[in-house]
């Protein structure tokens, strides 16, 4: 889309981004998934500070699963972050 989105943030804190195409037509995506104008879904992206609404590119850092995973286990998150955690296929 050539507009810009609507932002939100969503009930678990990380912001949205809405697309209107058609009338009742829309695309949305997280935020911190949208690197140089594309959006990413082959990596998980970790917020530095671990503030889900903070999407500064100096804040984010793509990460692998596995090493997402890692990052918050070594913080003693992973049970707090488990129910969000996907694998891509």
């Amino acid at each position: 889309p050539t507009q810009e989105p609507k932002r939100y943030i969503a009930s678990h804190g990380y912001v949205r981004l809405r697309w209107k195409l058609e009338p009742y037509e829309y695309v949305e995506t997280y935020e911190h998934r949208v690197f140089d104008g594309r959006v990413t879904t082959d990596e998980h992206v970790h917020h530095i500070n671990h503030d889900r609404a903070d999407n500064r590119p100096v804040n984010l850092r793509p990460l692998s699963f596995d090493d997402h995973i890692l990052e918050h286990a070594a913080i003693g998150w992973w049970a707090a972050l488990a129910p969000f955690i996907w694998k891509p296929q």
